[in-house]
């Protein structure tokens, strides 16, 4: 499939599923496989913007709450908690597909946990880092606002 197409397709699925507002939108290119976002691994910039936070003063040298919102398969929530550091981190989808993979994907990372639930209504910590990669580009214009 061509990427137009499957642009086409995702804007189809999430569209006639609630939106991007709905979990709904997102379960279904989940169940369709249509997750251009998953890199298979952790984001490349996360190492990086993590230790520079310790380093500049902006985290606790061990044990920093960090938050990844719209984790999808926690590839950052498990780079994050075996980070020197040892962080508790918390990933939050509001897909239960991505929640489902990203377990899996945390099963050997002390520290990480991972949540099911909406942002924006989802009961949250107070949290000292949070690494937001594609999230808030993800949301509807008329919710960034609320981010």
């Amino acid at each position: 499939m061509s990427v137009p197409q499957q642009v086409g397709l995702m804007r189809s699925l999430m569209a006639s599923s609630g939106g991007a507002g709905s979990g709904h939108g997102w379960s279904a290119l989940w169940q369709n496989n249509l997750t251009p976002w998953d890199l298979s691994g952790p984001t490349a910039a996360l190492q990086d913007e993590f230790a520079k936070a310790v380093e500049d003063g902006r985290l606790p040298r061990k044990g920093a709450r960090t938050f990844v919102p719209g984790c999808g398969s926690a590839y950052d929530v498990a780079a994050l908690a075996k980070n020197e550091f040892q962080p508790l981190v918390v990933g939050l989808d509001i897909a239960p597909e991505a929640i489902e993979k990203a377990r899996g994907t945390i099963a050997d990372s002390p520290g990480a946990s991972v949540v099911c639930g909406d942002f924006f209504t989802h009961p949250l910590q107070t949290f000292d880092f949070i690494f937001d990669y594609t999230f808030f580009c993800a949301l509807p214009p008329e919710l960034r606002g609320k981010w």
